[in-house]
């Protein structure tokens, strides 16, 4: 199969969590701080949900007051971003990594079914992950943070598609791969929150996005 040396670069479009905090720690202890304050978050988000999730509530379950905490985040929403940020640049960052060898793989529905299954994980594994994917469809701040985090999926995989199949326009790998990020998205998500069985939803998306790639080898 021809190649071409395009690989797709782990850095580009990183996103900076830090930059939705009023102050950002300049001692360890601080940052332990801040770190304990980000646990209690998604320990809070597991267990109390979206409802649940107030800055008192935060505060006194991460053992601080409520003016330390607000020394380094505005209002709940800010601590919200933030952890919507870290979620979304270790699925980004992994889908990323995947992609880089995609060109070389021999077993594509095997790579197709191991990176859709590692990518619920992350949804079902991570604390409060589920409750924060959830909340993009409430939040409109987070809303667009995940389109954002979606495009540069969209803009990864195509470029992985013309790495792998170079004769196909990119206008098609650009249509093919949204068409797949979107289907991915959408489906593991539900998954996530439990609407569908993760082994028959995993198998249907993999047999439909192993189809719709095998037509690019034709």
């Amino acid at each position: 199969m021809p190649k071409t040396n395009q690989k797709v670069s782990p850095e580009r479009n990183r996103p900076t969590p830090h930059s939705h905090r009023r102050a950002s720690p300049v001692q360890q202890r601080s940052e332990a701080t801040v770190e304990r304050i980000l646990r209690a978050s998604m320990e809070l988000l597991h267990s109390q949900g979206i409802e649940g999730f107030t800055t008192n509530a935060v505060a006194h379950h991460a053992e601080v007051n409520v003016g330390t905490l607000y020394h380094y985040f505005s209002d709940k929403n800010s601590l919200l971003t933030e952890l919507f940020i870290r979620f979304e640049t270790e699925r980004v960052d992994y889908l990323r990594n995947r992609l880089a060898h995609f060109d070389e793989t021999t077993d594509l529905r095997e790579w197709v079914h191991e990176t859709l299954k590692s990518l619920l994980d992350l949804r079902i594994t991570t604390l409060g992950g589920t409750v924060l994917r959830n909340a993009v469809r409430a939040i409109p701040s987070l809303y667009d943070l995940g389109t954002e985090q979606d495009e540069k999926s969209v803009a990864d995989l195509s470029s992985a598609l013309r790495t792998r199949y170079p004769n196909v326009p990119s206008k098609r790998t650009d249509a093919i791969a949204r068409t797949i990020i979107d289907a991915g998205v959408a489906s593991l998500d539900r998954v996530g929150v439990g609407l569908g069985q993760p082994k028959s939803v995993l198998h249907e998306l993999t047999e439909m996005i192993v189809a719709y790639l095998q037509t690019l080898e034709k």
